[in-house]
């Protein structure tokens, strides 16, 4: 439907918004430092190949594919858990840095626009897939004046 076709692609947008509105702030924190964890194993360079955001409103679950939408994501982890990710959707691009710690399956990730905040995912990797599970964001996607929580589910592929 018209509708639900509208949602999505403000949900797209306002997805990049929350992702990249604090990307450009200035850097008068210095990132918190956060426990090394064990090393990480998932190093080099890794491609989305799913981008999947489930964004709960109140009376439905709707589904943005980042990546059937025409966007791509590209992942960068360093031994050490800095990482870098690069979404590019149409002439948008945008390039996050941060630090990653694994901790078993728990991976728990400060970003260095949002220093004091952190994220927490569930991580499966091989030698060629890397899977990143978790949440939730919480975002306005609806522009409502509530914000809806969204599960994020990744898949990359090195």
């Amino acid at each position: 439907s018209p509708m639900k076709n509208s949602i999505k692609a403000l949900g797209l947008s306002a997805l990049f918004l929350i992702i990249f509105s604090c990307s450009s702030s200035e850097d008068e924190n210095s990132p918190e430092v956060i426990p090394t964890g064990q090393p990480i194993e998932f190093t080099g360079e890794w491609s989305a190949e799913k981008a999947v955001f489930d964004i709960e409103f109140e009376d439905l679950t709707e589904t943005a594919d980042f990546i059937a939408e025409g966007g791509s994501i590209n992942l960068i982890v360093e031994e050490n858990g800095r990482f870098s990710i690069q979404f590019v959707l149409g002439q948008n691009s945008e390039n996050i840095t941060g630090q990653m710690s694994l901790n078993d399956d728990l991976l728990t990730i400060v970003f260095d626009y949002s220093p004091s905040d952190r994220s927490y995912f569930e991580v499966h990797h091989t030698d060629t897939v890397l899977e990143i599970d978790g949440g939730p964001l919480e975002y306005d996607f609806d522009n409502d004046g509530t914000p809806e929580p969204a599960l994020v589910s990744f898949r990359f592929t090195s």
